[in-house]
């Protein structure tokens, strides 16, 4: 299954541009292209963060880095 950004915005609770921010750093899953100007991220991959106990301090320090 695929989430798009509004579902993964409020699944993590992340701004657009931190989750743009953490991706470039390899911090957060990287979207699916699903056609020409649409992304998406799969579910599994979106859990995986989440599971981690430290996704939020990371996210915390990428918005510190801005």
């Amino acid at each position: 299954m695929y989430l798009p950004l509004t579902s993964v915005k409020q699944r993590c609770t992340l701004s657009t541009s931190t989750i743009y921010r953490l991706i470039k750093k390899n911090l957060f899953p990287a979207p699916v292209r699903l056609s020409p100007g649409r992304v998406a991220w799969r579910e599994s991959d979106v859990e995986k963060w989440e599971q981690n106990p430290s996704h939020a301090t990371l996210a915390q320090e990428v918005n510190n880095d801005r």
